[in-house]
């Protein structure tokens, strides 16, 4: 299979009327379109709206940990007005081989919520959004989306159903799957870091989930994307599931791991489980 890297693309995106969706020019075959998707309003002033993405029958683009071939996404809010703060709330990946290799995203459609939150709640939010991101068939390209939205301080009419099924699909949390106990271990290596994360999944889900060929997969990451995050390895004993992973900074530069900031998604047939924070285990 090849693998072709064209040159970035800037496709000039805005929003229009709800239901429209911006279809992207300059690409072979229509091979994208993107939306900002308006949602509603919460109580506590914060938007909810979506991206939403469509690919060419056949198409991927990636999740925020994209795996050993997969590119993963990056946002930029710059020129946006009355912005706060963003959560990207992503839903439950699939786990695709893409010539011998391990990737983690989405095949033709994509609609990622994202809750927004104003630095004044009377007032409305302009969205100035850039979204670089890959889509791969039997190429791969990286593109660059330039987006444009204006939500109003009250968005009237009911909740969209496309962002509600998006939220729906999200990760379960540790507690909601009936995970045990979670910690990690971390040793030296030659060049950064080594850690281990021994779960307890549980008599029931223990019973239910063959790790060891099952088709599952664990995803260690970190909040700085410059450190390199080897592909995991997973080991079952009955209920008790171990990740290893190793964590490789760029070369010359310490790396400092903070035990809050790591986050473990637990991939399934039936969905995901996330988990963020891992304490060291207890003496």
């Amino acid at each position: 299979m090849r693998y072709v890297f064209a040159l970035m693309l800037g496709l000039g995106l805005a929003l229009l009327p709800a239901g429209r969706l911006v279809r992207a020019q300059g690409l072979p075959d229509a091979l994208i379109s993107a939306q900002i998707v308006p949602g509603w309003q919460l109580s506590g002033g914060q938007q909810m709206v979506a991206l939403h993405l469509r690919l060419a029958q056949h198409w991927k683009t990636y999740w925020r940990a994209p795996g050993a071939a997969g590119v993963a996404p990056r946002f930029a809010w710059a020129g946006s007005q009355n912005l706060g703060a963003v959560e990207i709330l992503w839903p439950v990946p699939q786990v695709f081989d893409l010539g011998g290799y391990q990737t983690i995203g989405y095949a033709e459609e994509l609609i990622l919520p994202i809750l927004l939150t104003p630095q004044d709640t009377a007032q409305p939010i302009a969205v100035q959004l850039g979204v670089d991101l890959g889509i791969c068939h039997d190429i791969c390209m990286p593109l660059r989306l330039d987006l444009a939205a204006a939500l109003p301080v009250q968005h009237l009419g009911p909740k969209n159903a496309l962002i509600e099924q998006a939220l729906a699909a999200q990760p379960q949390s540790a507690a909601a799957a009936g995970l045990g106990d979670v910690s990690c271990t971390v040793v030296p290596i030659a060049d950064g870091l080594r850690l281990t994360a021994d779960i307890d999944l549980g008599r029931e889900m223990g019973r239910n989930m063959d790790w060891v060929g099952g088709g599952y997969l664990g995803v260690i990451e970190l909040p700085d994307p410059d450190i390199w995050v080897s592909e995991v390895l997973a080991q079952q004993d009955q209920s008790r599931l171990r990740l290893t992973s190793d964590l490789v900074p760029p070369r010359g530069v310490s790396l400092a791991l903070t035990r809050g900031d790591i986050r473990l998604t637990l991939l399934h047939p039936g969905g995901a489980i996330d988990l963020v924070g891992c304490p060291a285990p207890q003496r």
